[in-house]
């Protein structure tokens, strides 16, 4: 998973430690060492790459990093300013710091993917991530969402500290960016919401009621969110929001190469984006 997105590269190197100690595996001396060994295999090559060119591990990242930012450094600036030449410059310091400052952007950046109209109402702000008029979760998910984590906490479940550490875990990559909130880099949240909703159900399942009845209701909930996804994705995104997809550029990159025998110079803007990749791609 590390090859597969930044975000893991993060996310494995602390749930892994847990995982560890959760199961007591390092009473296997033998079965530690063995996986250790394949470990160092598999990331041999990200490794090495990392000693020639840094930004094989983390070079996009850097880019969207809340450290990259120029507006924390320009608040900073700015508060700076406010207390005037009169301010003890020790005292300034104090109250007005980077690592202050950086830290109050990551904790507020943490906290907005808890916000229910991200997480049932608007999804992500990035359209690309978002379906319109939708949260990353069905409206019905937030009802189960919360009575599966009351159930979780009221019942000693053996599995609580784990999915609620793998939810904690899986916020920190998208809160260290400037963009938030960021859908695609907390998509490890997928599994331990999906276990609170999971437990959420089956509570309500359980419940002294008609159950028939119940289990209607919740299947036809989500046969119409499930619905309403649908028309969503593969009807309106199509039709008013092709151009967040990148509609457009393989035509762009055939029609190119099909003249380009007529022509000494065919010039491509690169203002929506980097269109190399799909004339790379496209003419193989």
């Amino acid at each position: 998973s590390v090859y597969a997105y930044y975000g893991a590269r993060i996310v494995v190197p602390l749930i892994v430690p847990y995982l560890i100690l959760r199961t007591k595996l390092y009473r296997n001396t033998v079965l530690c060492l063995r996986s250790l060994l394949i470990i160092i295999i598999v990331l041999l090559p990200l490794v090495l790459g990392f000693g020639k060119n840094p930004d094989v591990l983390f070079g996009r990242a850097k880019t969207v990093s809340v450290f990259y930012d120029q507006g924390t450094k320009l608040r900073l600036w700015e508060l700076i300013s406010q207390d005037g030449i009169s301010a003890k410059p020790i005292i300034t310091r104090f109250f007005h710091n980077r690592l202050y400052l950086y830290l109050q952007k990551i904790f507020r950046n943490y906290l907005v993917h808890f916000d229910g109209s991200y997480l049932l109402l608007k999804g992500d702000n990035s359209q690309p991530f978002q379906i319109p008029g939708m949260g990353i979760l069905y409206i019905i998910d937030g009802i189960f969402l919360i009575s599966g984590l009351v159930i979780l906490f009221k019942n000693n479940n053996p599995g609580r500290s784990f999915f609620i550490l793998f939810l904690l875990i899986s916020i920190i990559p998208a809160s260290l960016t400037f963009m938030v909130p960021s859908s695609n880099r907390t998509f490890n949240a997928v599994f331990p919401f999906a276990f609170f909703i999971a437990l959420g159900i089956y509570w309500f399942n359980n419940l002294k009621k008609p159950l028939f009845m119940l289990a209607f209701l919740i299947a036809i909930s989500y046969v119409l969110n499930f619905s309403f996804f649908l028309g969503k994705y593969f009807v309106d995104l199509p039709l008013n929001f092709s151009q967040n997809w990148n509609y457009g550029w393989r035509e762009a990159a055939l029609y190119s190469k099909k003249i380009e025998r007529d022509y000494d110079n065919i010039i491509v803007s690169g203002k929506n984006g980097m269109p190399y990749i799909y004339f790379l791609f496209y003419n193989r």
